[in-house]
Order: C-alpha cells, then sequence, then structure tokens
C-alpha cells in the first residue's frame, strides 16, 4: 500500500515568494537608479516611453476609423518623424532623428488570419480621402499575423500611386525590405510594383526620377475617374481599356481594368462613409439645383471643352424655352483640374431672348447671370473669386474634391 504524500509546508512556499519579492525590489531599485544617474539611460526609458504612448494615440488617430471601416481588423496611423526620431533615440544613433526619407505618416493595417482583397494603395487613397490635409507621401503597410506574414509595404502618394520602397527608411514601423512571401517577383501584392525589369533601380541609381511603370499608370488613371465621380464603372473599364490598348497591344485587358476598377470603386465607398456632410462636391449640387430653380441651365462636367460646352448649353436653351434665362457648366478638363488642384472654373452665358429691344446691353444680360451664379455659390459656403465682366469665367477655389458614389 502506498503511503500518503507528507503534506504541504506553506511556510515554504512563502520563502519562496518572499525571495522572488526581494529579488524584484532589487532589479526594480537598480533600474531606477541607472535611470536616474545615467543620461544615456534616461534617454532610452523616455523614449521608450514616447514610442509607447505614440502606438496609444496611434490607435485613434484621425484616418483611423476609415481605415476600420475598409475592412481592418486593427488600425493605427503613426507619425513617422517623431517615432524615427525616438527609435533613434533608443538605439543612439542621433543621426537618425532627422528622419530622412520617412514618410510624414505610417498606415498600419492588421489581420488575425486571412487579409480581404485589400492593396496598400487603396489603404493610402482611403486614408488621403478621411483626413483634411493628406501628406504627399504615406508609408503603408498590410499584415497578417497568423500565420506571420506581411501582405505588401511600400510609400504612396495619397491617390495610391506607388513611389518607393522603404528601404533605407526603417522607422520600426515599416521595415527595410520586402517581403519575399507578400511580393513575388518584384511586385507588392494589390499591384504595387516594386521594380520594372531593373528601370525603376537603375533610375534611382542614376539620380534621375524612375518612369512610371503600366500597373501604376493603369492605377492613376482609374483612381482619377473614381474620385472625380462622374463616370459608371462600365464607362472607366471601357475608357482605360481604350486608352491603355496602345501600352499592351494584343493583350485583352478588360479583365485587369475591370478588377482595378472594382477595388478602387470599393475603396472609395468605404472611405465615403466617413466624409463630412456636407461635402464641397454637395454644395456645389446644391448651388446648381438652386441655380436650376432660378431658370438657368446648370450642368456639371459637361462635355469635354469649353467651346463643346457653350454650343451644347445654346442648343439646350434653344429647346428649353422662355423660361430659361441662361446657363452655367464647367467641362470635363474643369472637373479634372478641380480634383487636381481644388479650383474649378465656371463659363456661363445669357439666352437671346434675355436681352431684347433696344434699350437692352447683352453684357447686362451676362454679367446678371454671372452674379446669380455667384451668389448661389456663396449661399452655399463657397470661396468664389470674379471681377464682373461677362468676359472672364467665375473660379471657385479651396475645393476638397470628394464626390459621393
Amino acid at each position: 500500500m502506498t503511503a500518503p504524500p507528507p503534506p504541504v509546508d506553506g511556510r515554504g512556499g512563502r520563502r519562496v515568494l518572499l525571495v522572488l519579492a526581494v529579488v524584484a525590489l532589487l532589479a526594480l531599485g537598480t533600474c531606477t537608479y541607472l535611470v536616474a544617474s545615467s543620461p544615456r539611460a534616461r534617454g532610452v526609458f523616455e523614449a521608450g516611453a514616447a514610442v509607447i504612448e505614440a502606438g496609444v494615440e496611434a490607435a485613434n488617430a484621425p484616418g483611423t476609423e476609415a481605415l476600420r471601416a475598409a475592412g481592418c481588423e486593427e488600425a493605427m496611423v503613426l507619425d513617422g518623424r517623431a517615432l524615427a526620431g525616438a527609435l533613434a533615440k533608443i538605439e543612439q544613433d542621433p543621426g537618425r532623428s532627422q528622419a530622412d526619407g520617412v514618410p510624414p505618416k505610417l498606415v498600419m493595417c492588421q489581420f488575425s488570419f486571412d487579409a480581404p482583397e485589400l492593396s496598400c494603395g487603396e489603404l493610402a487613397v482611403v486614408y488621403a480621402n478621411a483626413v483634411d490635409d493628406p501628406p504627399d507621401e504615406i508609408g503603408v503597410a498590410i499584415r497578417v499575423k497568423l500565420p506571420r506574414r506581411e501582405i505588401c509595404r511600400g510609400v504612396f502618394a495619397a491617390d495610391g500611386r506607388w513611389l518607393r520602397d522603404t528601404s533605407g527608411e526603417e522607422t520600426g514601423a515599416l521595415a527595410a525590405t520586402p517581403s519575399a512571401e507578400a511580393a513575388p517577383a518584384g511586385a507588392a501584392a494589390g499591384g504595387e510594383r516594386t521594380a520594372i525589369g531593373g528601370e525603376r533601380d537603375a533610375a534611382t541609381a542614376a539620380g534621375e526620377p524612375a518612369p512610371l511603370d503600366f500597373d501604376t499608370e493603369l492605377r492613376t488613371a482609374i483612381t482619377r475617374d473614381v474620385g472625380m465621380g462622374f463616370m459608371t464603372e462600365a464607362d472607366i473599364i471601357a475608357v482605360e481599356v481604350e486608352a491603355f490598348a496602345e501600352a499592351r497591344p494584343g493583350e485583352d485587358l478588360r479583365p485587369l481594368v475591370a478588377r482595378l476598377t472594382r477595388q478602387l470603386l470599393l475603396a472609395h465607398r468605404r472611405a465615403q462613409r466617413t466624409w463630412p456632410s456636407p461635402t464641397d462636391c454637395e454644395r456645389l449640387d446644391a448651388a446648381f439645383a438652386a441655380l436650376e430653380a432660378e431658370g438657368i441651365l446648370a450642368r456639371q462636367d459637361y462635355e469635354d471643352c469649353q467651346t463643346c460646352g457653350h454650343a451644347a448649353a445654346r442648343r439646350e436653351l434653344a429647346a428649353a424655352g422662355e423660361r430659361t434665362r441662361g446657363y452655367v457648366f464647367y467641362h470635363q478638363q474643369d472637373t479634372e483640374s478641380a480634383y487636381d488642384t481644388g479650383e474649378l472654373y465656371l463659363a456661363y452665358g445669357a439666352a437671346a431672348e434675355a436681352c431684347e429691344g433696344s434699350q437692352c446691353e447683352p453684357e447686362r444680360a451676362l454679367v446678371a447671370i454671372g452674379n446669380a451664379v455667384v451668389a448661389a455659390l456663396r449661399a452655399q459656403g463657397l470661396t468664389v473669386s470674379w471681377n464682373g465682366s461677362g468676359d472672364t469665367r467665375i473660379l471657385v477655389s479651396g475645393l476638397t474634391w470628394r464626390r459621393r458614389r
């Protein structure tokens, strides 16, 4: 018969805990002494605290809500320059505190297991559309925890264009070397290219601007089509397939263009959930609706040039009858300029019937239409410039072009 185990002496366990507590206190005291007595240790301690604090703030930074709406399980937006400076202190490398080449903002998107069909370029667009003053360069990384891997990483423009990889500017948030799993054959997942047959590397080594590759040019064109907000999905696909046909003769581009268009439309619709209301484009819509109610034809993204727009507007005036006294429009090239620069020029005209009789001056009728247009725009809170002359187009400036789809 096996003898029962001896009773456990509680005093032995308490002794072990007491010894561990004493060791912990000694370690804490030693660390406290080192931090207090050593400027270097104190700097590392303070820098580490700054990194932790930056991480907490990054989870609630402007734009993170839009990133989560776009599908990120965990989203962070870090101040790249501040983080680089803090990490330089920890590494005792003052030269890195200048953060040369580090993007102003680092966008991190993380998933537990599987990442949806979402690219780094699309995330850059989502972030840029969600903040008031997006930087020219945005560092983006998409990662999966299990199995641990990186989907894509790089530096992108606000319109989603790939600018460069993160080599030579590792900040601890974006690693320096592209993952072989995430970016096979020189291309990051999601279409962001990291090399084009050596052209990008050769140009960079020669100190020349790197040439845009086919994928980047196509993505940029579709991003603009989506962002300007007037073309349908089918129109975008048809236009860009035709526009890029010469670059890839004999190749069926429709599947690629259709896939990119769907991806960028999805990213746009996710981003617009976070936009303030009304947007500048919605203010513009309201002003044009008010002008229509006043008997002035108001057309947006109308025809492809100013001459064509005036001709089309006059045809509409002739068919509209006496109730319509004039027109205002901006054409497709104006839309592109407003999307790129935030400045929109409007053309206008008066109906012949609005100026009849021997006492009528055509210039006065034209100026009356211009005044009505300016008043409608200003009533919506838009910034308008005009010199009061019928020979001058009306300028709407300071626009943030966000057109909902």
